[in-house]
């Protein structure tokens, strides 16, 4: 029986029907799919989400994400939610099909995770810091970042995450300290204090 944490009909109404998702469907980006193709991704994120989400909420709010012995330990399905939904495109969803990605609509992105959230909210941010992460690299790295982590962030196979947040900032990002520094090996030192790294 479907886990009625969230309404799909309500939200195909309100997608097709309200914000006319349809309608992008003709741009050339998108000609690769069509309204069947995007229920059948929405219908499998929805399956997803019952059986490796939405059980394991209350585990998950009872026994949070830990540090110990200088490593940090997190609930199992953190890796279902990376692999599975990698192959599942939760992450490659709207990206560029030269760099891994499905060229599906972001507005269809947005409500798959709208369903992944509404199922386990614990969850779907590693694929979502994922996301923002590797679409940094694909925009602004050279071609070996790309090459070297582009496709294993977007399969799930490794993760990504957001480090905004110093004593002296809080959410005000321009105020951020943060130094790197080249070393004569080509990598980086980074510096900079932080309080708060989600994922």
């Amino acid at each position: 029986m479907p886990k009625k944490y969230v309404d799909v009909d309500t939200l195909k109404y309100m997608l097709y029907d309200v914000h006319k998702l349809e309608n992008l469907l003709s741009r050339e980006r998108f000609q690769d799919h069509d309204k069947e193709s995007l229920d059948m991704f929405l219908n499998s994120v929805k399956e997803f989400a019952d059986r490796e989400l939405f059980p394991y909420f209350k585990e998950m709010d009872e026994n949070p994400a830990y540090h110990r012995d200088g490593k940090v330990f997190v609930h199992k399905q953190v890796e279902k939610m990376m692999y599975q939904g990698g192959d599942l495109g939760l992450i490659s969803a709207p990206f560029d099909y030269e760099v891994g990605g499905l060229q599906i609509p972001l507005m269809m992105q947005t409500a798959a995770f709208y369903v992944l959230d509404a199922a386990n909210n614990h969850l779907p941010g590693y694929a979502g810091l994922t996301q923002g992460a590797a679409e940094l690299i694909i925009h602004f790295a050279n071609k070996e970042l790309n090459e070297t982590y582009v496709p294993k962030m977007l399969s799930g196979v490794w993760g990504g995450t957001m480090c905004l947040t110093e004593p002296q900032s809080g959410s005000s990002l321009s105020d951020i300290v943060t130094k790197a520094n080249r070393s004569e090996d080509g990598s980086y030192k980074i510096s900079g204090q932080k309080i708060f790294i989600s994922g």
